[in-house]
């Protein structure tokens, strides 16, 4: 799931982790923004935590 800011989707992730999804958002200090990927944090609905250069750009990747 990419989503920029905000907490909408950060209680969709919250929601397909509670239903055994992986769930993985990007490290604060690889962002711009830590908008939603910090609600994901403080949720507790990123099961893992990566800086950018170890998420892939798109589903080629």
């Amino acid at each position: 799931m990419k989503t920029e800011m905000g907490k909408d989707g950060a209680y969709g992730m919250a929601r397909l982790r509670g239903r055994g999804a992986h769930t993985i958002a990007q490290h604060e200090v690889t962002c711009v923004v830590y908008g939603m990927r910090g609600a994901a944090v403080a949720l507790n609905a990123a099961r893992e935590v990566y800086p950018s250069t170890r998420l892939g750009s798109g589903p080629e990747s």
